[in-house]
């Protein structure tokens, strides 16, 4: 069997633990009013559970705050709501006399000189209960203070009743009991406070009734006979005039034999004066407050569906029509008069000379010197034909042992004289060190000739031993221009400079210039090289030099001249909207007269002139269907996006100033 034990909503936790170790009961149920300090933070609930576990009980906490039962769960402790059915049983049962008697005779006999000093305590049945003091009466007092008599909740509403009142019927508050006899409490104080509370309701009802006749006084007699107010005395029956100047302190209320303040003119002001100078009240003006904004909301979301919605957003896609023609016409300096009936646009003259320069890597290899090299002569027979053949210095002959030898100097080798060959002696040196190239008298074969039918009809041949080659670790091989490396350069570097000229000539032009590279007159003036064939460098450098001459026009009289052209073979109701293309047929350019004769083939687009306004009044008014129908009809649209904001007021219709079109205009 459970005990239920009733807390106050500012009880410490130490007089509510005092509370749980005097029971005997294993079970608690402890009843926690709201906004009890208990359940204000969990410190206190945590030295509660301690406790409880230290006396080995079962707490449960029972409530109806919703606050307090998350903290309370968060600690670890059982909740329940406050319901007169989970308590109605468990009130405290008045234990007989005997089995009392027969308990403490049973406890151990044996205590301290300290406790037997302490007052037992008493409970319901216990032998000590009837053995109260006198001065115990205090302490009930002191527990019953501010609290309503019964007679008193029983006369007020059910409604009305304090919560200790309403819940009697299941709980008692837990306070120290007074001595019983013959089932009526002997505490003389507690008769006294009864006799008070008699006596307080007595003369409040009379007050009321003196309320009541005040009221109907004041508006029968005072008003009608110009009486002056009138009071009675309670419980006489008599009346009598109040003097005006007591008026003030009559409503105001006075103090009564018992020092307290009556509320008689509280209550002559309130009940009888309520219907003349009632004020509205607090909730009637939130309604009303309310109630117009609900008014104005609606009124305004009324004029915003009517006047502002929906809103239609049409894109319109114009169909476009195009333009095209040939035209003729001259480029000249500014002011100049054309002998021609062509049309004439700005030009003007450009000459400018553009460079080109390229790095380049050398591929050639070569001895650093001539060190261990083998030396010799050689005789050249011209068996070719009668013309002299020059032989640059370094031209390669090839032994018939495989020894590649150069020429050390440039010779020009006689044409034939008749029959007999053209001869001519020169200095040869080994291509590279090494006693190998001391080769015997042998004969040799040009190799710039070879794959031609100079090759076989050039002879060479020594006539004495090679000398002085040997190794050298001093004359290593390193890079060297040649030849090819030279004529390569020189060919990159006139593509790359064909592939600049319009990047430098536009430089040149300036801005809104056009220009025909193909009427431009080019003209190399200089091509050079760092390092000729056979210098010994890593890498060298090729630049070429341009002469250029070219007439630029202006774009924008180009332009103009086009569409005046083509505007006068488009129909009305249609404008200019760009070029869609431009080819140049003929650009002959006169150099002396700084003109450039243009034959151009044109192509522009031009776009319908759409009235948005009239649109939108055929559309004023109509639906979503209505809309698309007559912008089907126009010629002149390709395609409409019709747009609803919102969507589901498609089927509605639409004032014209809620009509937005876009589109090219």
């Amino acid at each position: 069997m459970h005990k239920t034990i009733y807390i106050d909503a500012d009880e410490e936790i130490t007089s509510i633990i005092e509370k749980i170790e005097i029971e005997e009961s294993r079970e608690i149920f402890l009843v926690v009013p709201k906004d009890a300090m208990l359940v204000q933070g969990v410190v206190n609930l945590k030295l509660l559970k301690k406790e409880a576990e230290k006396l080995g009980k079962k707490i449960v906490l029972v409530t109806s705050d919703k606050y307090a039962k998350r903290v309370i769960k968060s600690v670890g402790f059982q909740t329940k709501d406050k319901t007169s059915q989970d308590f109605s049983s468990q009130q405290e049962k008045p234990v007989p006399a005997k089995k009392a008697k027969i308990k403490e005779e049973e406890a151990p006999s044996r205590q301290s000189e300290e406790d037997e000093k302490k007052p037992a305590k008493r409970t319901i049945g216990s032998p000590n209960f009837f053995d109260g003091d006198p001065d115990d009466n205090e302490d009930i007092e002191e527990d019953r203070a501010g609290e309503t008599s019964p007679s008193e909740e029983e006369e007020r509403p059910a409604g009305q009743r304090s919560p200790s009142a309403r819940n009697a019927s299941f709980s008692k508050r837990r306070t120290r009991k007074l001595p019983v006899r013959g089932g009526f409490i002997a505490d003389k104080e507690e008769e006294k406070e009864r006799e008070r509370n008699e006596e307080s309701r007595r003369r409040n009802r009379e007050e009321t009734e003196h309320s009541e006749s005040l009221s109907q006084t004041e508006n029968s007699e005072a008003h009608l006979f110009n009486k002056k107010p009138e009071k009675r005395e309670a419980g006489t029956g008599k009346t009598e005039f109040i003097d005006e100047s007591k008026l003030e302190s009559f409503y105001n209320g006075h103090e009564n034999s018992s020092g307290r303040m009556n509320n008689r003119g509280s209550l002559f002001s309130k009940n009888n004066r309520k219907d003349k100078h009632s004020k509205p009240s607090a909730a009637s003006l939130l309604y009303g407050i309310g109630g117009l904004v609900l008014l104005a909301v609606f009124s305004f979301a009324g004029y915003w569906l009517y006047f502002k919605l929906p809103r239609v957003d049409i894109e319109i896609h114009p169909r476009f029509k195009e333009a095209s023609g040939k035209l003729e016409l001259k480029a000249k300096e500014a002011g100049a008069v054309s002998s021609s009936d062509k049309a004439v646009i700005q030009g003007h003259l450009n000459d400018f000379e553009v460079t080109q320069s390229q790095t380049f890597q050398a591929t050639g290899e070569k001895f650093s010197s001539d060190k261990g090299k083998a030396r010799g002569r050689v005789k050249i027979y011209n068996r070719y034909s009668g013309q002299n053949q020059p032989l640059v210095a370094t031209t390669r002959v090839l032994s018939e042992e495989g020894k590649l030898f150069r020429l050390t100097e440039g010779v020009t080798v006689p044409g034939m004289k008749g029959e007999e060959p053209g001869v001519v002696e020169a200095k040869v040196i080994a291509d590279e060190p090494g006693d190998e190239y001391n080769i015997e008298p042998s004969k040799f074969t040009i190799e710039g000739f070879k794959g031609g039918p100079k090759y076989e009809k050039f002879e060479v041949e020594s006539e004495q031993k090679m000398q002085g080659g040997e190794e050298s670790v001093e004359n290593q091989k390193v890079k060297a221009v040649t030849e090819q490396d030279i004529d390569k350069a020189r060919e990159e570097t006139v593509d790359k400079l064909k592939s600049s000229l319009a990047s430098k000539i536009r430089s040149k032009a300036g801005q809104g210039m056009i220009f025909l590279e193909g009427s431009a007159e080019k003209e190399i003036i200089e091509n050079t090289s760092s390092h000729q064939a056979g210098d010994i460098a890593q890498e060298f450098e090729y630049t070429v030099k341009e002469k250029v001459k070219i007439i630029t026009f202006s774009e924008n009289e180009l332009n103009e001249q086009i569409k005046k052209s083509l505007g006068a073979k488009m129909e009305e109701g249609y404008a200019f909207d760009k070029i869609i293309e431009i080819e140049y047929v003929k650009d002959i350019a006169d150099y002396e007269n700084k003109e450039l004769d243009l034959t151009v083939e044109a192509r522009a687009a031009y776009r319908p002139l759409i009235e948005k306004e009239k649109i939108k009044s055929e559309l004023n008014g109509e639906k979503s269907e209505e809309i698309k129908q007559y912008l089907s009809t126009l010629d002149k649209i390709e395609k409409a996006v019709i747009t609803y904001d919102p969507a589901w007021l498609s089927s509605f219709s639409v004032r014209k100033e809620n009509i937005s079109i876009r589109g090219r205009q």
